[in-house]
């Protein structure tokens, strides 16, 4: 499931723990009842009923690695489908079942959902479907989790509809340049690299290869800015006549970017995709996702 270098696996070179066998089984999904005929109820019903045929006191299915992620890829599956409220519904029921098992059975879906869901070179990571989750071990600890804690913060750091922290960068002329250009009505499509990562050069590829994507920057719709948060100059320019001249190429080696606090790079390639001002489209979002929001 995880791949090497800085980033995230390609989602569509990638499958689930044992999709695509005859050998691992899964969770039959519920039966919705035919009085519901929307998608969206239909796909609310089977997230708030997915676990209830599972029995989490029986130990030759918890302990079924395969079995579990399985069933747990179907899951989450789903989740995108439904409102916020209707995955907090299927997430605490299922997190409830498991806490009612036992403590090491609860930690172990827990470690499945972060595994799957918030490791940032999961081909499935996403903070959205994530937050649930925490939500739920923050309410079990009484506030206290200080795990928890953390990674709400982190997940609230420049969330969509907030606004991205603006910051300076070194061009390759030996300028300084700003994300934020007062006046520009180009949206930014910020990417942060590093110059010796292959999962980089390979969506710097894709990137590259698109026309929509250069007719949205020809005709001043979109700003690509690519920084190397790094303070390595030599490594940087090795590679910048390897990027498109269309973009805007930075290094901010002042740490801004990597200390964390104004952005969290856990892996990279990393994009955003702002506004003109700032406010935040798409966090961290994978290629294919930002590709699909542009139409490119």
């Amino acid at each position: 499931m995880l791949a090497g270098c800085g980033g995230r696996a390609d989602k569509s070179a990638t499958t689930p723990a044992g999709a695509g066998t005859d050998s691992v089984a899964s969770l039959p999904l519920p039966s919705v009842p035919d009085s519901l005929t929307a998608p969206a109820g239909r796909a609310a019903y089977v997230v708030a009923h997915f676990w209830d045929a599972m029995d989490f006191t029986d130990t030759r299915l918890t302990g079924d690695t395969l079995f579990m992620e399985q069933s747990f890829s179907n899951f989450i599956s789903v989740l995108p489908l439904v409102s916020d409220s209707g995955r907090t519904v299927g997430v605490d029921r299922l997190l409830d079942a498991a806490a009612a098992a036992s403590d090491s059975t609860y930690s172990y879906v827990a470690s499945v959902a972060r595994h799957y869901l918030y490791d940032p070179e999961s081909p499935f990571y996403d903070e959205t479907l994530y937050l649930p989750f925490v939500q739920y071990a923050l309410r079990r600890s009484g506030g206290t989790d200080p795990a928890a804690l953390g990674t709400l913060d982190d997940i609230a750091m420049n969330a969509p509809g907030k606004h991205a922290p603006d910051f300076s960068f070194e061009t390759p002329a030996g300028t300084r340049s700003s994300l934020i250009k007062g006046g520009s009505r180009a949206r930014i499509l910020l990417m942060f690299y590093e110059p010796d990562c292959e999962r980089c050069h390979a969506s710097i590829g894709l990137m590259s290869a698109s026309p929509d994507l250069e007719s949205l920057i020809a005709a001043r719709r979109l700003r690509v800015v690519a920084v190397f948060a790094g303070d390595d100059r030599e490594l940087w320019r090795s590679n910048i006549d390897a990027m498109p001249a269309s973009w805007e190429i930075g290094l901010e080696p002042d740490g801004v970017i990597d200390n964390g606090d104004r952005y969290l790079v856990r892996a990279t390639p990393s994009f955003y995709l702002l506004e003109p001002d700032g406010t935040v489209i798409l966090k961290d979002a994978p290629l294919d996702v930002v590709a699909r929001y542009l139409n490119i």
